[in-house]
């Protein structure tokens, strides 16, 4: 709430941002949306706008309401545009390439440096010096990186595979209950005649 000159009490106006919408097609909630072609959809903004969504990770459902089409009419433009179809994957090829590298790097040991700063004081606490120290330190590589590397890049080496054999027998051990109840209480009995 804000106070104006005459003392009256009026809410603060803040403007919504929304994309740059045509009226004609957007006019209301009521009125059914117009048609939105590709030929009024290609534009190299609206474009870029899309490729940014792809690399946020937004579905093809989300896209299509945005834009104001449904998902179907995206698959579409996906089959019929060659352009349109280069950019929605080639933002799914960044993000793989983008996993594919951080895993990598995980997979081998990390090199860092680490600056200290060794503060020397005398008897009454004044200090007399400071020297700065640099360690470099490794770090392991990770296992689970490694591990999920492996499996993928050479699984015939290293996949983890079950085998289970069948046969027709099947046997069932059964539990002394009764047996295994008597042997405790035998056992307690002992230690009771001990003490």
């Amino acid at each position: 709430m804000i106070i104006d000159e005459k003392g009256r009490k009026s809410k603060i106006k803040r403007k919504k941002i929304f994309l740059q919408k045509n009226p004609s097609l957007y006019s209301s909630d009521d009125e059914p949306r117009g048609r939105i072609t590709y030929k009024v959809f290609n534009t190299e903004r609206n474009l870029r706008i899309v490729k940014l969504w792809r690399g946020k990770g937004w579905s093809a459902e989300k896209i299509a309401d945005k834009i104001g089409v449904s998902k179907q009419c995206v698959y579409g433009w996906l089959k019929k545009y060659p352009e349109f179809k280069k950019i929605w994957y080639e933002c799914v090829d960044d993000i793989i390439y983008t996993a594919e590298k951080g895993m990598t790097d995980l997979t081998r040991p990390q090199t860092r440096k680490i600056k200290e700063t060794i503060t020397y004081t005398d008897k009454d606490g004044h200090i007399t010096g400071r020297r700065e120290r640099e360690t470099v330190t490794t770090d392991p590589p990770d296992f689970k990186a490694c591990k999920y590397m492996l499996e993928n890049f050479a699984p015939d080496e290293y996949k983890d595979r079950q085998s289970v054999q069948v046969s027709g027998d099947i046997s069932v051990t059964a539990i002394d209950i009764a047996g295994i109840l008597a042997k405790a209480r035998k056992k307690a009995k002992e230690n009771d005649d001990e003490k």
